[in-house]
């Protein structure tokens, strides 16, 4: 037990760093590129242009809806006009002697 506690004592016993080791733990640390940030401003425009597209398609889509209630409404104005005469007619005859 005396020679690995020996070996222990030697390996765990303190040591003078290398030369420039603090510089190169710090240059390690030290970001190099910014492309995550490149990335992250594509993500957002991404994500900008894809609520642009969905707001259009919306928008699309409550103008169809639009114009199939107005021509409903077109449909049901003529509708109603004829019977409206219709009625006119019938009460008009029922009138005359």
């Amino acid at each position: 037990m005396n020679e690995f506690e020996e070996q222990l004592k030697q390996t765990l016993s303190r040591k003078q760093p290398a030369i420039g080791f603090a510089e190169k733990v710090l240059a390690r640390t030290h970001p190099r590129n910014h492309s995550w940030k490149w990335a992250l401003v594509a993500g957002l425009a991404a994500c900008l242009a894809a609520v642009g597209v969905y707001e259009t398609y919306r928008y699309q889509q409550g103008q169809f809806a639009k114009e199939q209630v107005m021509l409903a409404l077109r449909i049901t104005a003529d509708k109603t006009h004829v019977a409206q005469q219709k009625v006119d007619q019938l009460n008009h005859r029922s009138f005359l002697p």
